[in-house]
């Protein structure tokens, strides 16, 4: 599950605590609970914006958007792939253990020039690759659909109804699913 997060960390840690451990007929361990990312937006300091992404970290995992613009940039030329050996939190991210990385999501694959996504092909798996390679925080990999402007919505019938992917021989996804997650990169890097 992943929420944005609160201006009060103390308001989530007291909604968290309520939550009810996972059910073990699903195969879930006695009292598990559920893995929570909360979505702190990087940049924000408590003068302008009255919370530090550091103010969550009693709570768990929190995204760490910069890791995306930093691999990206690395991947695309701007910097220099060796200084990528002391990528993370070396280079002013959070902590490992509290960040939720990931090269893109739903938001910034549409609003940020600035980082690799499946349209940018080569570029976007190799920097994938590194990500699902490189011991920094909790990985994501994206699986998203085709658009073209950042208000597309997900492939649709006639009726407006949402459509499930089909997929080719080679099991990718086609109909206007991308489904980053099934490319063959992508699946030997979690196997690895």
């Amino acid at each position: 599950m992943q929420f944005l997060i609160s201006r009060w960390p103390h308001d989530l840690e007291v909604i968290w605590s309520r939550l009810t451990p996972l059910n073990t007929a699903y195969g879930f361990a006695p009292n598990s609970k559920p893995f929570v990312v909360g979505e702190v937006s990087d940049g924000f300091d408590r003068a302008q914006h009255g919370f530090l992404g550091s103010d969550y970290f009693s709570l768990g995992t929190i995204t760490e958007f910069r890791f995306s613009e930093a691999i990206s940039r690395s991947f695309s030329g701007g910097d220099q792939l060796k200084w990528l050996q002391s990528f993370g939190e070396v280079w002013g991210f959070w902590p490992s253990k509290y960040a939720l990385a990931f090269v893109d999501n739903h938001d910034n694959q549409r609003d940020n020039p600035n980082v690799l996504t499946y349209k940018n092909g080569r570029l976007y798996i190799m920097a994938t690759a590194f990500h699902l390679a490189w011991p920094y925080g909790v990985p994501r990999i994206m699986s998203s659909f085709e658009f073209n402007n950042r208000d597309v919505g997900p492939p649709r019938d006639a009726a407006g109804n949402i459509v499930a992917p089909q997929f080719n021989a080679n099991g990718q996804c086609t109909n206007g699913w991308i489904c980053e997650h099934r490319w063959h990169e992508m699946s030997e890097m979690i196997k690895f």
